[in-house]
């Protein structure tokens, strides 16, 4: 068990030798108070919307991917007002309750939930408009019963240590069974081995049964139209077998359900879009008989921000220097100060009025923004080139010095250096009409407008000039350095056509480029690469590309051919592999004729790791996919094909290499590691399932 009490000074362990530890290495926001003698809260009257706790998911040793999260909040009018607030609660990027506690105090929130391989979980409390401050008492997390809660998806409170799990079990006295019920008791001890939920003996030993009538029914109040998760239990305790039809909403969902005697059983339901919850029990002989009831909300977790976009957001923030509490996800569960996000991309980022000096770094990486605001700052100078390739981005800059995207276009002829401002004569306005006053002005400023476009079309046409010379220039410079790598051979663009067909077959489409198919003068198939950035930007990574792949050699990475380096034209021919992609033939329909084993799969990360060790040992830096459970991401078609821990351990580094944090991720030294280890437990698994290596 691990449990925090929140606002708590020192560690304790309470009447059910429970150890409880300060919240003060979690959290360093909000406040601290006692209520009622000793029940510790933390308040948050902090600005900023999230007040974030980092549960940590490494406590425990439970083989289960489920967790119990219980919170307490409590107000107990500490603060005198009388004004319990209301706020709402997010793990990770899911909002997963709201709390009202003015409609119940103090408000325990229970969540199961799927752990992810991170070493941190965030519960936030997000607060509300003229809500008030979010309160918080405690935070608990509980092992689930290894394999509970996946099937088909008395007067007091049980829980530890009738419960090993530590869940509450609430009698049904508030729920108020429609029709004149009786509850029973027994002693005897049931056998729950079938019953992966492991319920208590005390919950199985206590029951509802129908006294008289056809039907026994439960209404429950739903908090919001949503999808549900409903879990029955039943135990023998009559020394009849009762049968009965189950209903929920009206519609029977199980029928002529038996229990029998000194035996225990359960049922599961998964209901979608429903708004209120009625369960019953139809009587069929005997009487219906229940012991238990869960129900659980199901919460849609939002997609994470790319972790690209994420890295960058907090280079940007470090390099201006800006002073802003930007942590965890940036768009969900909701957006960071500053951003406005559609989904988990980020449209908008609103950095004005902060005294900004200089763009930052990595601007540029935020590939769905639409609009930057950089009104009312220092900035001075050229805005950065890349800006230029973001074609759907509304820069704002009004309110700063003299900022353009190129130098002769300044708001104001004095703000630039070399164009010098025009000499105006003052007239003594004691002997000046009205008439002489307009003269004046009206030649003023045609004089002024003359010498600016005089200027203009000069330092026009002289960069007319020297561009198309410089940019040949640099890339005859470009050119000489390719030879002296001994790079692959050099084509001509009218070669590449030629080759391509005019570009005819597209092989795959990404966000570097197109792919297409190409027959080189030799006859030998190529995969052509044709990038879309022609930028200078575009171009340096170019050149770098191409002296990468022309010093090295290796069987497990594609052999660069040749290359294309002509005006607007930046285009790699790699050798031909006819057996497509990876994608094609775990997604496509390649994977439709022949399903990819797991042993084989693992061979082909392990042989992509050998050939990326050779080119870097740096940290790997994968898409963002591996954002659900271990076994909740397996390929279907993987089912009851792989040993548990050689996927466990896969899915770990995989999750590890897209860390936020650049820092936190792996070596692709220690990928490979990972990698071999899975794969030599794979192959122990398959020699001791008597199974062949399947390709």
């Amino acid at each position: 068990f691990w449990s925090l009490s929140c606002g708590g000074a020192t560690n304790f362990v309470d009447s059910a030798n429970i150890s409880w530890v300060s919240d003060n290495e979690y959290i360093t926001k909000g406040n601290t108070t006692t209520v009622d003698f000793n029940t510790s809260l933390r308040f948050f009257p902090d600005p900023g919307n999230r007040k974030c706790y980092k549960l940590p998911m490494n406590y425990t040793t439970s083989s289960s991917s489920l967790i119990l999260v219980r919170a307490n909040f409590v107000y107990k009018n500490y603060d005198g007002l009388e004004q319990p607030p209301l706020f709402s609660v997010s793990l990770g990027t899911a909002v997963a309750a709201f709390i009202n506690l003015s409609f119940k105090d103090p408000w325990i929130e229970e969540f199961i939930w799927q752990q992810d391989n991170k070493d941190t979980l965030p519960l936030c409390l997000n607060s509300i408009p003229n809500g008030g401050f979010p309160v918080i008492s405690s935070i608990e997390i509980r092992p689930i019963p290894q394999g509970g809660y996946y099937s088909g998806m008395d007067d007091f409170t049980n829980k530890y240590p009738l419960d090993q799990y530590d869940r509450i079990w609430d009698p049904d006295q508030d729920f108020s069974p429609f029709h004149t019920s009786t509850g029973f008791k027994t002693l005897g001890t049931f056998n729950t081995w079938g019953l992966k939920e492991s319920p208590p003996q005390p919950i199985l030993q206590t029951g509802r049964v129908l006294a008289r009538r056809e039907g026994l029914s439960y209404n429950f109040a739903l908090k919001n139209l949503g999808d549900y998760y409903v879990v029955l239990y039943f135990a023998g305790i009559l020394p009849v077998s009762p049968t009965f039809d189950v209903l929920i909403n009206g519609d029977v969902v199980e029928s002529n359900y038996s229990v029998k005697s000194w035996e225990v059983g359960s049922l599961y339901f998964l209901q979608k879009g429903i708004k209120s919850l009625n369960i019953t029990f139809k009587d069929i002989s005997f009487y219906p008989i229940v012991n238990a009831i869960e129900v659980y909300e199901i919460i849609n977790i939002p997609p994470e921000s790319s972790t690209t976009v994420v890295s960058a957001l907090q280079v940007i923030r470090q390099s201006m220097g800006l002073d802003l509490e930007w942590e965890d996800d940036p768009c969900s569960p909701m957006p960071w100060e500053h951003i406005q996000c559609e989904g988990s991309s980020i449209t908008s980022l609103n950095l004005s009025f902060n005294k900004l000096t200089s763009f930052g770094t990595d601007l540029d990486g935020l590939i769905n923004l639409r609009v930057l605001d950089l009104k009312n700052n220092s900035l001075e100078g050229l805005v950065p080139e890349s800006f230029g390739a973001m074609m759907n981005l509304h820069l704002l800059t009004s309110g700063n010095l003299c900022l353009s995207f190129s130098m002769s276009k300044c708001y104001d002829a004095t703000a630039n250096a070399t164009i010098d401002a025009p000499q105006v004569t003052v007239f003594n306005k004691k002997k000046q009409t009205l008439h002489s006053h307009l003269a004046v002005v009206l030649g003023a400023v045609g004089g002024v407008l003359l010498v600016l476009i005089v200027v203009s079309i000069l330092v026009f046409v002289y960069i007319r000039r020297k561009t198309p010379e410089f940019k040949h220039r640099e890339r005859m410079k470009a050119d000489l350095q390719m030879r002296n790598w001994n790079a692959a051979k050099a084509f001509s663009y009218k070669e590449i056509k030629a080759a391509t067909r005019n570009f005819k077959q597209v092989l795959g489409r990404g966000s570097f480029g197109s792919v297409y198919l190409g027959k080189l003068p030799d006859g030998k198939l190529a995969a052509i690469k044709v990038r879309f950035d022609k930028t200078q930007l575009g171009a340096n990574s170019f050149i770098n590309e191409v002296s990468l792949l022309s010093s090295i050699c290796h069987q497990n990475l594609v052999s660069l051919e040749g290359y294309c380096h002509e005006p607007k034209q930046q285009i790699l021919v790699y050798e031909y592999l006819p057996g497509g992609s990876l994608a094609d033939n775990i997604y496509g329909a390649n994977s439709k004729r022949k399903t990819l084993s797991w042993v084989c799969r693992l061979k082909i990360a392990i042989d992509a790791a050998k050939g990326t060790n050779l080119s870097s040992s740096s940290a790997i830096m994968a898409k963002p996919y591996l954002q659900a459970g271990a076994f909740e991401i397996v390929d279907e078609s993987l089912k009851e094909t792989y040993d548990e821990e050689s996927m466990r351990n896969t899915a770990s580094i995989a999750s590890r290499s897209v860390d936020s944090d650049a820092s936190q991720r792996p070596t692709i030294a220690e990928v490979l590691a990972a990698l071999k280890e899975a794969y030599s437990i794979q192959l122990s698994y398959l020699a001791t399932a008597g199974a062949g290596l399947s390709t």
